[in-house]
């Protein structure tokens, strides 16, 4: 029986995926860093776009993924995002929904909204450390990563990600540019979908990953100590989802 194929869309970059090789044990896997990053290099009106406008982050990285999947000559995939990355997974699940087998979410919501009722990011720490990335690189890079992720990040990988992402793109588009709801985007389509919280984080609200459970009532979902894109029991709850859509 041929390997499953997982594309793991970034939030900004591969480097987040540190559970790639425990994936690569069952699966072919592809990863790829987002428009602006690394040697994925664009224009500088390109990137400014990216890092400002509505939406269209998720947009550039939904397209460069559906790239990356017909480089390969993927028919069928499924989609793996974690945080910020999660809309671009969506978009690209509703471009081509006939290559799209199943979609994991780690830190699962409907938006990257820090307003209104259950909201699914903390207004507070959303606005702290958004004052302290735009105001102090460095203090952001030695333990606002780290922090923020609940320890998931190290600070030798946050090292890693801060070199390899444009400053300009990290300070103005974390958490931002985010379109249209995820139960808008999967609005009508029949994908297999696995919701996954990251419990304990200081982000991303107990409220925020309820909302999503309930907007999709088919769904599976499960919860792990760390950051699903670093976690060893994401991996695994990837796995197990995909052998049980796959015996669906």
């Amino acid at each position: 029986m041929a390997k499953a194929r997982i594309l793991l869309l970034p939030e900004f970059t591969e480097l987040e995926w540190k559970i790639k090789p425990r994936l690569e044990q069952w699966a072919e896997v592809a990863s790829f860093d987002a428009p602006g990053v690394g040697e994925e290099s664009v224009s500088g009106a390109e990137l400014d776009r990216i890092a400002s406008e509505e939406g269209y982050r998720h947009e550039t990285t939904a397209r460069r993924g559906l790239q990356e999947a017909e480089r390969r000559n993927w028919g069928r995939f499924i989609v793996v995002s974690d945080s910020g990355a999660n809309p671009a997974a969506c978009v690209l699940a509703r471009r081509r929904p006939d290559a799209v087998q199943a979609i994991a979410l780690g830190h699962a919501c409907l938006t990257l909204d820090s307003q209104g009722p259950r909201a699914p990011i903390n207004d507070e720490v959303r606005s702290a450390m958004e004052r302290l990335v735009s105001q102090d690189r460095e203090q952001f890079l030695r333990h606002a990563l780290t922090q923020l992720t609940g320890g998931s990040y190290d600070e030798e990988l946050s090292t890693r990600i801060l070199e390899r992402v444009p400053q300009e793109l990290f300070t103005r588009a974390w958490l931002g540019g985010r379109g249209e709801p995820l139960d808008v985007l999967l609005d009508g389509l029949d994908i297999p979908l696995l919701l996954v919280k990251h419990e304990g984080c200081l982000l991303y609200t107990d409220e925020g990953f309820e909302a999503a459970v309930e907007a999709f009532p088919a769904a599976r979902s499960a919860r792990v100590p760390d950051k699903p894109s670093v976690s060893a029991d994401f991996a695994d709850l990837v796995r197990d989802f995909h052998q049980a859509a796959r015996r669906s």
